[in-house]
């Protein structure tokens, strides 16, 4: 396959609702920066990412208060995608991971 695109929006839930938005956020910013560094080697060529913090409006179908996350990804050929895809999912996963811990450690 050439050319894969995939589009994956990612909510939270599971932390009190006042939170969800701060969290999100420090996500995007953290993740986003990643997409305007260019990468020199072979795997910056065969992939692209676009990421967007939604709101939480209707017309998104996000979260009330907090919004989502929008990850637009492309990919030369299948691999490249899959391999972008899980780097990203990876970073927003330790990200939540860490806040926990933290959030854990302080109560």
């Amino acid at each position: 396959m050439k050319n894969c695109k995939a589009r994956v929006k990612i909510s939270l839930r599971s932390t009190p609702l006042n939170e969800y938005g701060a969290l999100l956020k420090s996500i995007y910013v953290a993740i986003n920066a990643d997409t305007k560094i260019p990468t020199p080697g072979a795997a910056s060529n065969k992939s692209t990412v676009n990421i967007s913090m939604l709101d939480g409006g209707s017309n998104h179908n996000c979260n009330p208060g907090s919004g989502c996350l929008l990850l637009e990804l492309h990919g030369t050929d299948i691999s490249a995608l899959r391999a972008v895809l899980n780097s990203y999912l990876w970073l927003i996963d330790a990200s939540i991971n860490a806040y926990s811990a933290s959030i854990t450690a302080s109560s």
